[in-house]
């Protein structure tokens, strides 16, 4: 997601009386004035990287390259700005390196082989590595899993190092959930009298998700028609790198849910946010809202928000060790973005963030709302009447399609039929 800073918190009453109606909506950076702006600054940054990066510290060529990959123009500029930095490698840091392999995979898969290969062989640092590698994986024209596997325990044969044992998982075949365990989320009580939001992605991140809200008594919110609450929504960091590593994709898991927000990010938009935070980026009290189990964050923590069956299941500790090793402000918000960009993306109308959940949020010409599932899940999350609680992240398949609500729905209403033989 684009970098935030938490500007106002709204009043909770306030605003959960009253639902968000999206038409009195307006941003400033949708206007089509603005965003002719936008892609002027745009296109200085790719000049800045092309003709004179060594002036500029990390901090500002990792900003550019961020701000290129979410754009996903692949035109010549953006192609020759991430080819002089992988040519100019031996001299950048790094931090710096990542973040041109993440945008040489975001816009140009395939296209710099070699120069990353150099790069794969060459270092000895871990992070540098992982990315390298997952260039190669996700377009295995030149090195398959075998060869990086092997080459891993090359480089880094001391073993225990966590960070190093996630990026092995992800690489791995790792087995799906099954219904039931699926049905075990849905139905487990991870506090009593806490709202918990589910949303459901399939394992390539490209395709859109699907999120529903369970309110504090165990029921699922409906619609006016009485049928299950859903919004399409997409858990892609821009270049769908796994959830452990810093700007991937959401990560699976459980997050803390702590309120909402309006964003000061103006490409996030004036629509409110969901807050969530992952572990270790709150203090355990604060992510389990007053209910303290221990005084630090250790996996014992974690695992008690988990349901038996899902314990020592690899796929929802992700979120633990995002948060572990250092991923921070992961909401659930809106776009403002030009969606011209992404027309021609599988995800579209939704856009890609740095591992954020997005919602389609459209605009016209003159800033003003025309379309809002972020208001529709915002309206929906203040409905509970309880603004606190969990959000848990499901991968659910190998699928190669968006998710629908039929997917899920047998799994609703499983755990709904579960948790009214319990009460």
């Amino acid at each position: 997601m684009r970098i935030i800073i938490l500007l106002l918190i709204i009043s909770s009453v306030g605003i959960a009386q009253n639902r968000i109606n999206n038409k009195s909506l307006h941003s400033k950076y949708a206007i089509s004035s603005n965003r002719l702006t936008q892609d002027s600054i745009l296109e200085g940054y790719k000049k800045d990287l092309i003709s004179r990066p060594e002036k500029l510290n990390d901090k500002g060529i990792i900003h550019r390259l961020k701000e290129i990959s979410l754009s996903m123009k692949r035109d010549s500029a953006a192609f020759n700005a991430v080819k002089n930095l992988l040519d100019k490698r031996k001299i950048f840091t790094p931090k710096v390196l990542c973040a041109a392999i993440e945008c040489a995979k975001a816009l140009f898969p395939g296209k710099f082989n070699q120069q990353i290969d150099s790069i794969l062989i060459a270092t000895n640092d871990k992070y540098v590595f992982t990315y390298a590698a997952m260039y190669h994986l996700h377009y295995p024209q030149l090195r398959d899993k075998d060869y990086i596997l092997n080459l891993l325990k090359k480089k880094f044969p001391k073993e225990g190092d966590e960070y190093l044992n996630q990026f092995r998982q992800s690489i791995q075949n790792i087995k799906n959930l099954s219904e039931e365990e699926i049905v075990d989320l849905l139905s487990w009580e991870y506090q009593k009298h806490k709202t918990v939001i589910f949303t459901f992605f399939r394992n390539n991140r490209i395709y859109p998700g699907i999120t529903i809200i369970r309110k504090p008594d165990g029921t699922f919110v409906r619609d006016e028609k009485d049928s299950i609450f859903y919004v399409q929504q997409l858990g892609l960091g821009v270049a769908n790198l796994p959830g452990f590593m810093r700007y991937g994709n959401t990560p699976q898991g459980i997050f803390s849910v702590q309120g909402f927000y309006v964003s000061p990010t103006e490409s996030i938009g004036p629509t409110p946010n969901v807050i969530t935070r992952l572990p270790f980026e709150k203090p355990v009290e604060e992510y389990l809202h007053g209910k303290i189990h221990s005084s630090s964050w250790n996996e014992q923590v974690y695992s008690s928000l988990l349901p038996e069956s899902l314990k020592d299941n690899g796929n929802m500790w992700e979120a633990y060790y995002a948060g572990k090793f250092g991923r921070r402000l992961l909401v659930m918000h809106g776009s403002t973005d030009d969606l011209d960009n992404y027309k021609n993306e599988i995800y579209y109308p939704l856009s890609p963030t740095k591992g954020c959940i997005s919602s389609v949020e459209m605009w016209d010409s003159l800033g003003n709302n025309v379309l809002s599932d972020q208001s529709k899940l915002m309206n929906a999350y203040f409905s509970t009447g309880e603004l606190k609680g969990f959000l848990v992240v499901i991968n659910l398949d190998n699928k190669e399609e968006s998710v629908a609500i039929k997917d899920i729905l047998p799994f609703i209403l499983k755990a709904e039929r579960k948790l009214n033989s319990e009460k």
